[in-house]
């Protein structure tokens, strides 16, 4: 069985997530096994696939070259003897959790989600600092989930949050998009008090740069026009109170 896994340097050693802790015997195991050219055995584990309710026990997983090449029982699995090996005996493992709306605001919460199973996140308000750590993973210099991160939140007056990029034009919004793409987030992130011109701005130019938008339903704008106009994601799904009272109150 080959499954491409999720590019992270740390994946090949969390993509089955130790449920205990791992013990400091692995440290230079775990360092080798950051390397996605190395190929890693996970030998005799409980492996809990996550397709249906069921436990394979006493299997072995065999990950080469970013892929995870073989699943199967231990005695019928042939471990390459330049593999690094992992002992899974007595402990479980299971597929990287992701974690899909996350604020990660010190490099101690990328530690609590990698030791609760997390291996990648969705951070929705980002700043340098997590452009930092994104290249720190890619280098291997960070132990983390793979980060996928909004830039600065996108508001209009008065903004909610403290913080956001406050935008009054559309041609500010065209601005504050061009820069977030050249910047290196992953996606855009609105919020509530955006005017519709605005928002068309943040659009527009998102399609144009073939960059997601998520976030809030802006107030101005309202659930049906976002439905059609393109948001990847609605948070929390906002919005659709507004639409059913004003379809009960007219």
């Amino acid at each position: 069985m080959k499954t491409k896994l999720h590019i992270s340097p740390v994946w090949i050693l969390v993509l089955f997530v130790m449920i205990f802790l791992i013990p400091n015997s692995w440290g230079e195991e775990r360092r080798m096994v950051l390397n996605e050219e190395t190929t890693a055995a996970f030998v005799n584990a409980n492996v809990i696939p996550m397709n249906n309710e069921r436990i394979l026990k006493n299997h072995t997983v065999i990950v080469k070259n970013g892929l995870i090449e073989q699943v199967g029982p231990v005695n019928e699995v042939n471990i390459p003897d330049h593999a690094v090996r992992i002992n899974g005996e007595g402990k479980y493992l299971m597929p990287g959790i992701a974690d899909m709306h996350v604020h990660a605001w010190s490099e101690n919460d990328l530690k609590l989600f990698i030791a609760n199973g997390v291996t990648m996140i969705r951070n929705m308000w980002g700043s340098p600092k997590h452009l930092k750590w994104k290249e720190m993973i890619a280098k291997g210099e960070l132990f983390s989930p793979s980060i996928y991160t909004a830039g600065p939140l996108i508001d209009g007056p008065p903004p909610i949050w403290e913080g956001s990029e406050l935008i009054l034009t559309p041609e500010q919004a065209v601005k504050s998009v061009e820069e977030q793409v050249k910047l290196g987030y992953d996606f855009i992130k609105i919020s509530n008090r955006l005017s519709k011109e605005s928002y068309d701005a943040i659009m527009g130019t998102a399609r144009k740069h073939g960059i997601p938008v998520a976030g809030h339903v802006p107030d101005k704008v309202g659930i049906a026009y976002v439905l059609k106009s393109g948001l990847r994601v609605n948070e929390h799904l906002t919005g659709y109170i507004e639409l059913i009272e004003a379809d009960v109150n007219p």
